[in-house]
């Protein structure tokens, strides 16, 4: 639910203007299954799943799935095997490596630590590459307002003498959040298990590009160096490489703009399979940038509005 005063956009800010909107309604409790389509496939229905199991069907004739792309392409692999009794496996599951570097800067030492000044990610910082797909992003987040006790723990000394120099300093401390591009594979991919209960579970198989160790490596000492420039160290072995495929930016399932295929998209997010859905998040996205995608998400779902309309 985000921020109470919407300085980081969630959900929650759009869901309550639409509140006072006519005609709108919201079913709390409940999530999409499926979709239901006629002889012709075209949309008649969306099918609710409520905690207790109890499903309930609402008619439609146009529906948007922007419930992101993993919720989105589950609902499309049970809607076919609702509709045809086969379990159908989705290539090109993309996610952006994330690699965390915990640094130093020397220059904040015994300087005084203002929460109230503390913006996420204060710092971007880009990389070019061979290419421009190829460039490398990088965040750089303050510990202002971060949890202090792991930290002051972690020092060996007792916990006065600890704080103290936690105190000196905590205005020096940061991570940089480092993102590569990713591209669709056929080996990386997403299917449904049925389960006993009626509803489904989703696996997904991701498997690194063949360089990805060489990419990883290439961004991190880019990184360093960046931030030396910068006047800061980055500790040695306090680095973490997020596992692939266990991040929070998905995309590529429902591939758009290409050639008309099963479970593909048109350009404009029209599902080549069933006349009348239409896809507003990054299920479609065709490569994964290095960048968080999160406006280029917000401008293509208005995009896709007014195409629908």
């Amino acid at each position: 639910w985000g921020c109470p005063h919407d300085a980081l956009y969630t959900p929650s800010v759009t869901l309550a203007r639409l509140m006072a909107m006519p005609g709108f309604a919201y079913a709390p409790g409940s999530y999409v299954n499926h979709l239901t389509w006629n002889a012709a496939r075209r949309v008649n229905g969306v099918v609710l799943r409520g905690a207790d199991g109890t499903e309930t069907t609402l008619s439609a004739e146009t529906v948007a799935l922007a419930g992101g792309a993993l919720s989105s392409a589950r609902i499309m692999l049970e809607s076919v095997r609702r509709a045809s009794g086969e379990v159908l496996t989705l290539p090109g599951l993309m996610d952006n490596q994330q690699i965390l570097l915990p640094f130093v800067n020397l220059g904040m030492i015994g300087k005084a630590s203002d929460p109230r000044s503390y913006q996420y990610h204060q710092v971007c910082l880009e990389f070019a590459g061979r290419e421009p797909r190829q460039a490398v992003h990088a965040q750089l987040t303050t510990l202002k307002t971060g949890v202090a006790h792991p930290v002051i723990q972690s020092l060996p000394m007792d916990f006065a003498a600890a704080t103290r120099v936690f105190r000196l300093l905590r205005s020096t401390l940061g991570v940089a959040n480092v993102n590569l591009h990713d591209t669709r594979r056929p080996d990386c991919t997403a299917t449904i298990e049925p389960q006993r209960s009626g509803a489904t579970f989703l696996r997904l198989t991701y498997v690194p590009a063949a360089d990805d160790a060489a990419q990883i490596a290439r961004a991190n000492e880019r990184v360093r160096s960046a931030l030396g420039a910068l006047g800061c160290i980055v500790p040695p072995g306090m680095s973490h490489i997020r596992p692939k495929g266990a991040s929070v930016h998905y995309a590529g399932l429902i591939p758009m703009g290409g050639a008309a295929a099963p479970l593909t998209a048109t350009a404009d997010g029209k599902s080549a399979d069933v006349d009348g859905v239409w896809f507003a998040d990054g299920v479609t996205f065709p490569f994964l940038p290095a960048k968080n995608i999160t406006f280029t998400l917000m401008a293509n779902a208005v995009r896709v509005a007014r195409a629908m309309t």
